[in-house]
């Protein structure tokens, strides 16, 4: 062999070992993509437990009522105070939502809810000791919808977080969770108490809220690597093409450069997004202008990764504590702003406008600072979820007014139409719970039946949120003329029906007149403002009673201030629009001045 082949063999060998090297950085950027939902798999599992964690959560704070006229007795405490006890349970954990959400984000779902099933079951247990009302009122309601509250929000979280395309589905066989614990608890409760009292059946709830541990288990986090890429693209790899040899080729031209003189840069292919960043390290609000919508999150990796990441930087540099730091980020659930979304992905705009889900994905990541320490930014995700910048809107004001009324007169149902059947009309409490049962097998079938519409594109979701509200109002309003358990347990399976329908398409029409990056945001102060108002409702169902003696108020005022829920959220739509044709024009005039102060400049140079 001549010299000269020699050197061309070497040169051969050099050139194979860079397309090697660009191959692995190409490798490690794929790796640096926001973890794709399975959409099935270990996701069914994850549906099973979310809808074991919500029958235990929900079929506990529906059925208070089952040792509501035990409580009274016990502790010879007014009515109003002993419905707060129950109260106290979905109350707080409604409004510790946004909190849970912060560390679910920090420390995983599985651990939040580990420790969530461990002290809801502790202070029920504790309670069954309680001494009085307000000790009651602190250990079974308020410690226990501490509990509670770090159960359920991962249980919804963890399907969102592993559903897409059948999101929809998935949530609705979730959260039918609900209807079926009311189902099984209110006639599991009452045998309960006739048989080892109000103390031996909390004791046993403890035992039973206890499984909750092996339910959150199995939250395990959703971890993106080529595998499961190569699994969800159904063993098709990307097709190669001219601009994945030019990024190849930019990289290996990149090498012989110093890196402190190039400048910060997006690349982008029709199949992956690399991103070479230069010695200086900073995006500018330049960089956005050139960077396509699909793949924005991608600025946020530049600024997160800062002086770890440059030009044709090695493995080593990339995959160290900065790129396992970054990989964690872009798997926690809240960096999604779709996470709370219960409907299906494929129904909204921002995934129209995309190429597939992996762009889909990429679209709606957002990422922290990496100066931020991990408590600065869970306070960040909190204070982001309680955005009362929101206030300002006219639309947002309509639609948490809508669920506070609504979520004023849930309860009362729950507690006091069982109470009606045994006061009013002679019924023994194992059959005036069976009433609660048929509320919660119809709020089951409503659930699956609401979930499967908020798929289907000819359907005006907003209306039959809107109906449905004034349906259970008016329904709950005429409770007093019934007079008969048959028409009870009509009243409970056509109220079970509307308000599960109403509850269940929430966060759809939050996203349809708010848009789905505003839904993070509105979820914590509706949830503040949701909880506040299941304080007071039933405790003020438990006043009434008391002053008048009879359920008539108590059911009529309930009644109306449902469907007043429903009422005010009918003109919400024109209000959306009516507060965008607004915004657009406001953003025009900022463009005329902007362009006239240029002018100005320009003038004033000259």
């Amino acid at each position: 062999m001549t010299a000269e082949d020699e050197k061309d063999s070497r040169n051969k060998e050099k050139t194979e070992e860079e397309n090697d090297d660009d191959e692995a950085d190409l490798d490690l950027d794929d790796d640096l993509t926001p973890p794709l939902p399975l959409d099935g798999g270990w996701g069914w599992v994850v549906v099973v437990a979310s809808f074991l964690t919500n029958l235990i959560v929900d079929g506990t704070c529906y059925t208070f009522s089952v040792i509501y006229n035990d409580l009274l007795e016990y502790f010879q405490a007014g009515k109003a105070e002993t419905a707060l006890a129950g109260a106290l349970v979905p109350g707080v954990y409604l409004i510790v939502g946004p909190i849970v959400g912060a560390l679910a984000n920090k420390f995983g779902c599985k651990i939040v809810a580990v420790i969530g099933s461990l002290i809801a079951a502790a202070f029920f247990v504790i309670s069954a000791f309680s001494t009085s009302i307000v000790m009651m009122q602190l250990t079974y309601g308020v410690m226990g919808g501490v509990g509670f509250g770090l159960m359920y929000l991962p249980s919804i979280v963890m399907v969102g977080h592993y559903f897409d395309k059948k999101r929809a589905l998935a949530t609705g066989i979730a959260v039918c969770g609900s209807g079926m614990g009311t189902f099984v608890f209110a006639p599991l409760g009452s045998y309960l108490v006739r048989e080892y009292s109000w103390k031996g059946a909390n004791i046993i709830m403890g035992a039973i809220i206890l499984h909750g541990v092996a339910f959150g288990g199995i939250y395990r986090p959703l971890e993106e690597n080529r595998q499961n890429r190569r699994r969800l693209r159904r063993g098709k790899e990307p097709p190669k093409s001219r601009i994945m040899e030019t990024i190849a080729e930019e990289k290996r031209r990149v090498r012989q450069m110093s890196v402190g003189s190039t400048n910060g840069v997006v690349i982008t292919s029709d199949n992956e997004v690399i991103v070479v960043v230069g010695g200086n390290n900073n995006a500018s609000a330049d960089d956005s202008a050139v960077v396509p919508p699909q793949n924005k999150h991608l600025l946020d990796v530049v600024n997160y990764t800062g002086s770890k990441a440059s030009v044709g930087s090695k493995r080593s540099q990339l995959s160290g504590s900065a790129a396992a730091d970054l990989k964690r980020e872009l798997a926690k659930p809240f960096a999604r702003s779709d996470i709370l979304y219960t409907g299906s992905v494929t129904n909204l705009p921002e995934y129209k406008t995309q190429k597939d889900m992996t762009s889909y994905v990429q679209s709606i990541i957002s990422l922290p600072k990496e100066s931020d320490s991990k408590v600065k930014r869970a306070l960040k995700l909190v204070l982001e979820m309680f955005d009362f910048s929101l206030l300002k809107s006219g639309t947002f004001l309509v639609l948490a007014a809508s669920g506070t009324l609504v979520f004023l007169g849930l309860y009362t149902p729950f507690v006091y139409v069982s109470q009606k059947a045994i006061t009013e009309l002679g019924s023994s409490p194992e059959k005036a719970s069976l009433i609660l049962s048929v509320l919660g097998i119809c709020n089951t079938v409503s659930r699956i039946f609401a979930g499967w519409l908020a798929d289907r594109k000819w359907i005006d979701l907003l209306i039959i949120h809107n109906v449905s509200a004034i349906l259970a109002g008016v329904a709950t309003a005429i409770v007093p003329v019934l007079n008969s358990y048959e028409l009870l347990c009509v009243y409970a399976a056509f109220f079970g029906v509307n308000i599960a329908a109403f509850i269940a398409l929430r966060s759809v029409v939050f996203v349809e007149m708010l848009g789905l990056k505003k839904l993070n945001n509105a979820f914590g102060l509706t949830s503040l403002f949701q909880g506040i108002a299941v304080l007071i409702g039933s405790p003020l169902s438990g006043a009434l009673l008391e002053m008048t003696g009879s359920f008539t108020t108590s059911f009529v005022v309930c009644g109306v201030i449902i469907a007043l829920g429903g009422v005010i959220c009918l003109p919400v739509r024109k209000i959306a629009a009516c507060e965008k044709a607004r915004e657009e024009r406001d953003k025009e005039k900022r463009g005329i001045y902007r362009k006239l102060a240029a002018k100005e400049i320009e003038a004033q140079g000259v």
